[in-house]
């Protein structure tokens, strides 16, 4: 899947965190943060944007409502938050050519990741639809990383991490199995219990009667209920 574009303008630090805790769930979102109407018009110049963070009130000349008639791109998402939502700027709002939502302050995230999670979805969808996914990005850090599927030995979930390792390297990210599991339908995987999902051609021993798989020297539980299928997956794919 390609980084979701993101836009976020706010002028203060401690709602900017707040956003940036809430896109720790979600490596796929490239975000890019500005404080200023200024720095936003000149951002939206540069770049075409999926998905626009707006704080409604960033100046007593223009609102964020306002700088949205100059975004050019009408299928992008917006969600808009203000500590003073009032209908005074329904109308404005009505005429925004986007997928729009408006939430208060402080931010919910359960609001938020409702919106976000939609997003990711459709996005996903859009995407299947195109050639079938070669690559993947994963966000560690400050780095976006592109990652050949066929490279990966396995992902693993543990907490709100999942760890995606090749033979170069393990990397570490925010965000969920069941969205990397998505993202590599129709490859050589299988997931061998809650927590794992392994690249078949990597495998390098099964043990059947114990339900343990080695691969890359580290040893993975194999739940009773994923048993038959994976045995019967990797079968075929020897016998290929």
């Amino acid at each position: 899947m390609n980084p979701i574009s993101c836009l976020i303008l706010e002028d203060t630090i401690s709602d900017q965190l707040d956003i940036e805790l809430i896109l720790q769930h979600y490596p796929m979102i490239d975000a890019t943060y500005v404080n200023t109407p200024k720095s936003f018009l000149t951002a939206i110049k540069e770049n075409d944007y999926q998905l626009y963070f707006m704080d409604i009130h960033v100046s007593s000349d223009i609102t964020g409502v306002d700088l949205l008639a100059s975004v050019r791109n009408s299928g992008a998402w917006v969600i808009l938050n203000s500590s003073y939502l009032t209908e005074e700027y329904y109308e404005e709002y009505k005429k925004i050519d986007c997928r729009k939502y408006c939430i208060s302050k402080p931010l919910n995230p359960f609001s938020v990741r409702t919106i976000l999670d939609e997003l990711v979805t459709q996005t996903t969808k859009n995407n299947s639809l195109g050639d079938s996914t070669e690559f993947i990005m994963v966000k560690q850090g400050d780095y976006l990383h592109k990652i050949n599927i066929d490279s990966i030995l396995y992902f693993e979930s543990s907490g709100h991490l999942v760890y995606i390792k090749t033979k170069e390297a393990k990397y570490a990210t925010y965000g969920s199995l069941k969205h990397y599991e998505s993202l590599i339908q129709g490859k050589t995987f299988e997931k061998i219990n809650r927590n794992v999902i392994i690249n078949l051609l990597f495998v390098q021993k099964i043990n059947i009667k114990e339900d343990f798989i080695e691969i890359d020297n580290s040893c993975f539980s194999l739940s009773r209920i994923q048993k038959k299928e994976f045995i019967e997956k990797f079968d075929r794919l020897i016998l290929k």
